[in-house]
């Protein structure tokens, strides 16, 4: 079984050393600026994603990963490898996503993807952000039965035997692909295999179809990495030949001893050839990498350039390497940083990787590029005698971050500027506001003094013509006259009640939209107010001998705290409106209490047979100084208009109440004005 222990600890160590190498690439990748910087919300941002596609393909070349992927701090894919699925992937709800997000690098098996079919392993870890933006997740997949049969089909023990891989968390079976079905089959025996891995034991089974049983010895072991179970078998037939025991263990012994050399020789080929591949895989990533490469001997003498850091120290033409070019790096103001401060001493000093430095360089042709680098000691020995450093040109980055600067900046004096702007004129348009309610007040109350008299003695003057001087009008020609003088009399009581209407409603829109109006609420039984008002108009109504008032009235409804004049108010103006558009039919004034969804709502009415409002300017009949018709409407009157402010002051007294005022109208079929209050908040209010 020598054999098979040695097997077993190739693939261990193997896949040791396999996912080493990943987990070391992941971690640097996730350092680079590129990645840090596609995870910005802004313009920058996204236009990063695009390198950070590029780049994230180039990663995947000759290796045996499957893709690679971005994700931001919500789980959404924003770059990859392969383009076609950001958007398409969110990782939100995996725990690798949860955990890589705290700082940990996770390593975990599944069995199968969530896009794909086969089963997958997944090494992830975090990007940190740049300045305060959110970390995010970079993250490779591989095909996990690719990635373990490339290991298990170069390894075999004697005819029939090999290795297996069991992964415990998905209950996947890998074996290698020159493996005929029912081969290998550990599975029935997983607990016990686990029982015996790393503890060098062997374990005997039997396996196959009845009658065609075969006795396997295997081997098991598990990898740290991966929490996968190795298993190394093979048919103990060809490991424990029927002869005597002496001669049995003596071959034995003789066996693993050769086997032991000619694994050992071959391991030792197959490690001699795996870094010769090796060094030109590196060789050819470092030589084709978008980022530049250089390494330093502990003096600063620079030892290697790749072609990128050449081009970036605008040294593609120069015949040898420059003898210290640490001299040459400056700070923002031009002064040239002293060489022990530069990452690449710091990392040779302290021994540890130095990352997210900044400095300016002036190339032989007099550009003055900005570097980005990043330096980490090579160790030798557990010691570090010289260093590698990363550097990437940033300058159109820079440039762009300072425009953007500059434009901020710009923009914050701006919106101050703009800021006390509107305070100022939001303080004139108060004090223009104020003016107005003054204005309004003191010209409604002068306007209203001597118009009480002009109705006063135009009232008195028709009485007194009508008593005394008509009768005597008998002369055809006097009659006639006294006729036209009472007419003319009418008229100039009418416009003057009905400038005095409106004298009030601007008086009282502005005290409402002032918000000065002192509301003298009480309790108001809303039914018996609604017969006042019917009452206080009937003698309107007693006049058009065409329209019918109809009430629909409870007897009594529990009292709401209410301002009873403003709800008279509403209701004087509603009928009078639903009067003056209603040539014929029929007035209807109702009071209902209604229950709904736990509130109790009392609707006050009223339903005309009149010339009804066009469906166009419903929306606009509680606009202050907004009258139907006056936009082409459907309403037809030669009744005199108001100034538009009925409909409007009753909207801002019901919604005073938390209530609200709505219409049904259809052009030729009157209308419906409907009020709600509901109870709750009214009696909520104080008194």
């Amino acid at each position: 079984m020598g054999h098979a222990v040695q097997a077993l600890r190739f693939l261990n160590l193997e896949l040791d050393n396999q996912f080493q190498e990943l987990r070391r690439n992941l971690v640097q990748w996730s350092k680079e600026d590129i990645f840090s910087l596609a995870l910005a919300d802004t313009y920058l941002g996204r236009s990063a994603r695009a390198a950070a596609n590029t780049r994230l393909a180039d990663r995947i070349r000759d290796r045996d990963i499957a893709r690679i992927m971005l994700a931001n701090a919500t789980g959404d894919i924003i770059a990859a490898s392969d383009p076609g699925i950001i958007g398409v992937i969110s990782i939100a709800d995996r725990g690798f996503f949860q955990r890589s997000l705290t700082g940990e690098t996770v390593v975990e098996s599944l069995s199968k993807g969530r896009y794909v079919e086969y089963p997958i392993t997944i090494i992830s870890t975090m990007v940190a952000p740049k300045e305060m933006d959110k970390p995010g997740v970079l993250y490779l997949v591989l095909d996990t039965s690719r990635f373990a049969q490339r290991l298990l089909d170069e390894l075999r023990v004697g005819q029939s035997g090999g290795a297996v891989v069991l992964d415990p968390q998905t209950g996947i079976i890998i074996t290698p692909s020159w493996a005929t079905p029912g081969q290998f089959n550990p599975g029935p025996h997983l607990a016990a295999l686990d029982a015996i891995a790393n503890t060098g034991e062997v374990l005997r089974y039997r396996t196959g179809a009845a009658g065609m049983e075969t006795e396997r010895m295997a081997v098991a072991g598990r990898n740290a990495h991966t929490g996968w179970l190795l298993v190394v078998e093979a048919d103990a037939h060809e490991i424990l030949a029927p002869a005597a025991w002496l001669a049995t263990i003596n071959g034995l012994i003789s066996l693993c001893i050769l086997v032991l050399a000619a694994f050992s020789l071959a391991a030792l080929n197959q490690a001699l050839g795996g870094l010769r591949a090796s060094e030109a895989r590196y060789r050819s990533l470092i030589e084709t990498s978008p980022l530049g490469i250089a390494t330093f001997d502990g003096h600063g003498r620079a030892t290697y350039l790749n072609e990128r850091a050449k081009r970036i120290l605008g040294l593609e033409t120069a015949a040898s390497l420059p003898e210290d070019w640490r001299l040459e790096l400056e700070d923002e103001s031009g002064t040239l940083l002293p060489p022990e401060t530069l990452p690449m001493a710091r990392a040779l000093a302290e021994a540890a990787p130095m990352h997210g430095w900044t400095a300016w360089h002036r190339r032989p042709d007099g550009q003055r590029r900005v570097l980005s680098l990043n330096a980490a000691p090579l160790m030798v020995s557990g010691q570090g005698s010289d260093v590698v450093a990363v550097m990437e040109d940033v300058t159109d980055l820079y440039n762009a971050r300072q425009v953007l600067q500059h434009s901020k900046k710009e923009l914050e004096t701006l919106v101050e500027q703009r800021t006390l702007e509107l305070t100022e004129a939001n303080r004139r348009l108060l004090e223009l506001d104020e003016l107005k309610s003054a204005f309004l007040s003191t010209v409604s109350h002068d306007l209203r003094t001597p118009l009480t008299s002009v109705l006063g003695f135009a009232k008195l003057i028709h009485r007194e013509f009508a008593k005394r001087f008509a009768p005597q009008a008998t002369d055809p020609r006097l009659a006639k006259s006294a006729t036209t003088i009472l007419a003319n009399l009418d008229i100039i009581v009418q416009e003057g009640e009905r400038l005095t209407r409106l004298i009030t409603d601007l008086l009282d829109f502005s005290r409402l939209d002032s918000g000065y109006y002192h509301w003298k609420d009480g309790p108001v039984d809303l039914a018996a107010l609604a017969r006042d008002a019917a009452r206080a108009l009937a003698a309107a109504f007693g006049e058009n001998k065409g329209v019918r008032l109809r009430l629909d009235i409870p007897e009594q409804l529990p009292p709401m705290q209410l301002d009873p004049d403003r709800i008279m108010q509403v209701l004087i103006n509603l009928l009078s409106n639903a009067l003056k558009f209603t040539a014929q039919g029929e007035v209807l004034l109702f009071v209902r209490e209604i229950h709904d969804t736990g509130q109790t709502v009392v609707q006050l009415g009223v339903t005309d047979t009149g010339a009804g409002i066009a469906a166009g300017e419903i929306g606009r009949i509680f606009d202050r100084f907004y009258q139907v018709g006056q936009a082409g409407g459907s309403m037809e009157t030669n009744k005199p208009l108001g100034a538009g402010l009925g409909l409007a002051i009753c909207k801002q007294i019901v919604e005073h109440y938390h209530g609200r005022i709505r219409v049904q109208s259809e052009p030729g079929r009157g209308s419906t004005f409907v009020v709600e209050l509901p109870r709750e908040h009214s009696q909520a209010l104080p008194a």
